[in-house]
């Protein structure tokens, strides 16, 4: 069974507030959320001396999954039923992620950690491979922006906690760092391990279009270059390069809101090594979720506590 846990953190900063006219917030209503999510992160090795590429592909996880979220805190858990066809996987396959957003004013900040063990290694070419139940690997990544426009909101788009009332984009420039590893010194046949670190500068644009009162299409686009890092034998240094693409339909009234989002992002190395490694990121989710007022206590207890924390 997987287990995919998100919390996700909303902070707003009073000097950096968001057009009223364009964005509604919802900071005073408890929503809960309900979603499928299928996460995918496939690798590449390209061994230059031989000419041979190697495509490294984990099981892929489908995830029901339910939270809730109130003013500043949104979190949600969810599990790998048996019935989704890609969850009858390879025994010993798992896969873990957890995420938090963080909303400082217009900054824009994500964390994000993927752990997969079970992967197979395939040829591109023949298409055959061999299932490894030991081999692993391990993400860390993270990117901070700066979402210029005031007139957009991000938090309608990642949290459903806001809604966009007039269309609006936004430039967003920031800067990504991701760690990598690939485990399989449990693995005989294979041994050994690779770590890579990546730093990138990145300009992003982001858009949502509202087609009618409660109907809206968000996208965005991401690229960016930097450097990257890759230990294994020896440590090699080579130009990194990335490109990033998201979509997202949805519906969002005062009580209720749905939608669907598709997002991608993609790696590749200029390398000065004998091997070159390339990644790709896929997430596709549909939700539904209400907002309702909260308890009276609970409303005061919050006003409580970020009155303390104002101190």
């Amino acid at each position: 069974m997987a287990v995919r846990w998100i919390v996700i953190l909303s902070v707003s900063l009073s000097s950096f507030a968001q057009d009223s006219t364009y964005v509604r917030r919802y900071d005073d209503q408890i929503a809960l959320r309900f979603f499928v999510l299928n996460t995918s992160v496939d690798y590449r090795l390209h061994y230059a001396a031989e000419n041979l590429d190697v495509n490294i592909i984990p099981n892929h996880k489908t995830t029901l999954n339910a939270g809730g979220q109130y003013d500043i805190l949104s979190f949600s858990f969810g599990f790998a039923p048996s019935f989704f066809a890609d969850n009858k996987d390879n025994k010993g396959s798992k896969m873990m992620s957890f995420a938090t957003d963080i909303f400082p004013g217009r900054f824009m900040q994500h964390l994000e950690l993927h752990y997969q063990k079970g992967m197979s290694i395939e040829s591109p070419d023949t298409g055959t491979g061999q299932y490894f139940p030991r081999f692993k690997s391990i993400i860390l990544n993270g990117q901070t922006a700066y979402l210029l426009n005031p007139k957009y909101s991000a938090r309608a788009v990642n949290l459903q906690n806001a809604k966009q009332l007039k269309s609006a984009g936004t430039f967003a420039p920031g800067i990504s760092y991701q760690y990598t590893r690939l485990e399989a010194k449990d693995e005989p046949e294979i041994g050994g391990h690779v770590r890579i670190v990546d730093i990138a500068a990145e300009a992003s644009y982001y858009y949502t279009w509202v087609a009618a009162r409660n109907l809206q299409f968000s996208a965005s686009a991401t690229l960016g270059i930097g450097g990257s890092w890759t230990k294994d034998d020896k440590t090699y240094s080579s130009v990194l390069y990335k490109a990033g693409l998201m979509l997202a339909p949805g519906y969002n009234n005062e009580r209720f809101f749905a939608g669907a989002m598709i997002w991608a992002n993609a790696n590749g190395r200029d390398a000065q090594s004998s091997v070159t490694l390339s990644d790709v990121t896929g997430y596709a989710t549909a939700f539904i979720g209400f907002r309702f007022d909260p308890p009276e206590k609970l409303r005061q207890g919050k006003d409580k506590l970020k009155s303390k924390l104002k101190k």
